[in-house]
């Protein structure tokens, strides 16, 4: 099913209606008729408010997944944020950020400014991402730790802690470090900290 065909579903199976669901989500009742007869498609944030208030993965809000469980359970001090997140993949693909705006059909600019939290990309374009680097979207937006649902599924029913992985990344002491320094800041010093690691990122492209 389409995102329109699931959105409608989710919104019939709560017994919502367009109006009320765009009060509890902080959007117009045209934007829930637009995005039911695929006019538009909604933002990050509309997305993740969506699957949070229906209880399901923003993997299975757009289709990509029969799994309807929402994947946020971790600490939210371990998740990353999707600025984050989607410069660390791009930078373990080897990708600049031409190149990744060159396979998206996109500008560099645009790229810049997803990593740099000045944009936020929309339903297609996480889609689209989330086949570049091999991952969920759920994983993409910071809201999982799990990088592919189908894929790392196995792993973890062979494994007897299912977080090893987190644990063996938290362990890094340069991590320990960085988290330790930043997670009393405010949003807008961690804003100019991400702006710093882009121009260190430009240098090295």
């Amino acid at each position: 099913m389409s995102f329109a065909d699931i959105l409608k579903k989710q919104r019939s199976i709560k017994k919502i209606s367009q109006r009320n669901l765009a009060e509890m989500i902080g959007v117009s009742q045209q934007t829930i008729g637009s995005w039911e007869t695929e006019r538009t498609e909604p933002d990050q944030v509309s997305l993740n408010k969506l699957a949070d208030f229906f209880s399901i993965s923003t993997d299975y809000l757009l289709g990509r997944t029969e799994d309807k469980s929402n994947a946020q359970t971790l600490d939210s001090d371990i998740i990353q944020l999707p600025t984050i997140r989607i410069k660390s993949l791009r930078i373990e693909k080897g990708l600049s950020q031409e190149e990744l705006g060159s396979l998206l059909n996109i500008q560099k600019s645009a790229i810049s400014k997803y990593e740099r939290g000045a944009l936020e990309p929309g339903k297609s374009m996480l889609i689209k991402m989330s086949s570049i680097f091999n991952c969920s979207v759920d994983y993409l937006l910071g809201l999982s730790s799990v990088r592919n649902e189908n894929n790392d599924q196995r792993s973890i029913d062979n494994d007897k802690d299912p977080l090893n992985f987190t644990t063996q990344f938290i362990k890094r002491k340069s991590i320990q470090l960085l988290f330790n320094r930043v997670k009393s800041l405010s949003d807008s010093d961690i804003e100019k900290i991400i702006k710093f690691i882009d121009i260190i990122e430009d240098k090295a492209n």
